[in-house]
């Protein structure tokens, strides 16, 4: 991308509406959720709210846990209060923030506190935030999109342009408003990227070796040679990183895959589960989405249009402005992040999904020459 100028933004003020809670202690398991916890936090931002019971409908397990709830309240104001069902995401599975992930719970509380409430795209309507550093918890009770008619993305089932294009809209909408995020506007954003996270045991030889000769052999048939190359894929994903430091940043969702959308009753796409949200390029979110969301021959015949959809909708965000010429070359590179659906295990996605999107992205991989493009071929 050409070098550019960060405009100067205004900083987040703290309101009713997007504090985040430090304070309150927060749930370890599903069995705390009861009324006087859910009492205490829902009225913080609703004084006098009180929940007389909680019905479990749902759990839904995956990085973090949804519980799917319905709520009975004693005394509630029927304007701008929660409705009776809600869905509490965080982390309630001690294992799996064992492993790290305490710190996604808390990332994506974050980004409902600070800046969601500042963003004009379509989001769950979120009713509370709050994090614990000691406890590795995050929380975030937001609405249940089933009650009001959304459906959810499926990996295996790829968009027509126009629904991509309109989730582009999303995503230029987020980058627009975060443009230039640094530590002095948002110092709890990591400008650490989630696949590089998660990069050390992914392509450690151990995890590798066992993934394409043992767990997956039958993948392995669909990773073109040149990709089996630890060792210099390796090194791609580190030069891409790099290179990644030296373009303009912004808060990037980190993982916009179609299974992480949902479509409104109107037919308006939106993103969900922020946990990988950080300070990156822009072009790591669009590249990532385009290659996987779109059939390989609409991606093919649809990309540079909706790549200039994409830019249009940034600037008329109040972003910077940009032709698809200057951005092409990180659009280029930025293809690798689709390669570790390639290395995505069964227990993280089904396999069916994981076949999906590695033959979708491999193939953008194979024609941006997105290897030759980062390693300085071509």
């Amino acid at each position: 991308m050409a070098t550019l100028i960060t405009p100067q933004l205004p900083s987040i003020t703290k309101t009713e509406h997007n504090t985040l809670d430090v304070t309150s202690v927060l749930p370890m398991t599903i069995e705390e959720l009861g009324p006087k916890w859910l009492s205490l936090v829902l009225g913080r931002r609703c004084p006098g709210l009180e929940v007389h019971s909680v019905e479990t409908r749902n759990i839904i397990y995956g990085t973090a846990s949804k519980i799917l709830v319905r709520l009975k309240y004693l005394k509630r104001h029927e304007k701008r209060e929660p409705p009776e069902d809600l869905c509490i995401k965080g982390g309630f599975q001690q294992e799996l923030r064992d492993i790290g992930l305490g710190s996604s719970y808390r990332r994506e509380a974050e980004f409902f506190a600070h800046i969601a409430p500042h963003l004009d795209i379509q989001l769950p309507q979120s009713w509370y935030a709050g994090i614990s550093t000691e406890l590795d918890q995050g929380i975030v009770i937001m609405e249940n999109l089933t009650s009001r008619g959304c459906t959810y993305g499926e990996c295996t089932e790829t968009w027509p342009a126009d629904r991509v294009a309109a989730a582009l809209e999303v995503l230029a909408g987020l980058h627009a408003h975060t443009w230039g995020a640094d530590s002095k506007r948002y110092p709890w954003l990591s400008n650490i990227s989630p696949v590089k996270e998660v990069s050390e045991i992914l392509l450690s030889a151990e995890y590798w070796d066992r993934h394409f000769e043992v767990d997956e052999a039958d993948l392995k048939a669909r990773v073109p040679k040149s990709m089996l190359d630890r060792e210099k894929m390796k090194f791609a994903f580190e030069k891409l990183w790099q290179l990644s430091e030296q373009g303009p940043i912004c808060a990037a969702h980190g993982d916009p895959h179609v299974g992480n959308t949902y479509i409104s009753a109107d037919g308006k796409p939106g993103f969900i589960d922020w946990q990988a949200l950080y300070a990156g390029p822009p072009m790591d979110d669009v590249a990532y989405f385009i290659g996987g969301a779109l059939t390989i021959e609409d991606r093919r015949n649809h990309e540079r249009r909706l790549l200039q959809h994409y830019l249009g909708s940034l600037k008329a965000q109040n972003g910077p402005s940009f032709t698809v010429d200057e951005v092409w070359p990180d659009y280029r590179r930025n293809h690798l992040h689709g390669f570790f659906w390639a290395l995505t295990s069964p227990k993280m996605q089904r396999k069916d999904r994981v076949i999906a999107m590695t033959e979708r992205h491999i193939t953008a991989i194979e024609d941006h020459k997105t290897l030759d493009a980062i390693l300085g071929s071509v």
